[in-house]
């Protein structure tokens, strides 16, 4: 019970901090994605070149 009380308070105070801060919020997100991108770049190019090897 007393999970369900700290989780609730937790999502309502991380949306009042989202909307209060949304342009931060866009920020760090304009920042992940091309990081996320390359990374899965990475990934896929090397599973690229296992899947070459292994024929």
């Amino acid at each position: 019970m007393v999970n369900l009380i700290v989780g609730v308070i937790a999502m309502v105070l991380g949306l009042w901090g989202l909307s209060r801060n949304w342009y931060m919020f866009m920020d760090l997100v304009g920042a992940l994605v091309p990081l996320i991108l390359i990374g899965a770049g990475i990934v896929i190019f090397l599973a690229g070149i296992r899947a070459v090897r292994s024929k």
